[in-house]
C-alpha cells in the first residue's frame, strides 16, 4: 500500500512540475479515455467527460499511460458521412466541390487553399443508397 502511495506522490509531483498536461487541457488516454482535466492533485487527476461525468484518476495509473494532449494541436481532421441515393451518384462530381465552398464560409480556419486534401471515397453500398466519408 504504501508503495503505491509513494508512486501516485511521484506521479502526482511530475504532473504537476511538467508542462504534459495542465488543468483545463483536452486529453486523451492510452485506454481510451478522454475529457478536460479539472484538477491535477499530488495523488489523484479529475477528469471531466465530454458528457460532464467527473472521473478521478489516480496518478500512478495517469502517469504509466500515454496521454494525448488535444488542446496543443495546431491542425485536425473532420470526417462526414454522407448518404447518397443511387439516382443521384451522377450528381458527386458537381456536389462535392460544393461541400468544400459550403466549409470554406462555415469554417474560415479550416484549410482549404489545397496544402490539406479534401477526400471522399465510398465506405458503404446499402439496398436504396450508398455511403460516402468526405
Amino acid at each position: 500500500a504504501t508503495q503505491n502511495l509513494a508512486t501516485m506522490f511521484v506521479n502526482g509531483m511530475v504532473l504537476t512540475t511538467s508542462d504534459r498536461i495542465e488543468e483545463g487541457d483536452h486529453i486523451k488516454t492510452g485506454n481510451g479515455l478522454t475529457g478536460r482535466v479539472q484538477k491535477i492533485g499530488w495523488f489523484q487527476t479529475t477528469i471531466r467527460h465530454y458528457n460532464e461525468v467527473e472521473e478521478i484518476i489516480p496518478n500512478s495509473e495517469l502517469g504509466m499511460q500515454r496521454v494525448s494532449n488535444l488542446s496543443r494541436m495546431k491542425k485536425c481532421q473532420v470526417k462526414q458521412e454522407l448518404r447518397v441515393k443511387y439516382e443521384d451518384i451522377d450528381k458527386l462530381e458537381t456536389f462535392l466541390p460544393s461541400i468544400l465552398e459550403e466549409v470554406k464560409a462555415a469554417c474560415p480556419k479550416v484549410i482549404t487553399n489545397g496544402s490539406r486534401p479534401l477526400r471522399a471515397y465510398l465506405t458503404d453500398f446499402k439496398e436504396d443508397h450508398v455511403r460516402i466519408m468526405v
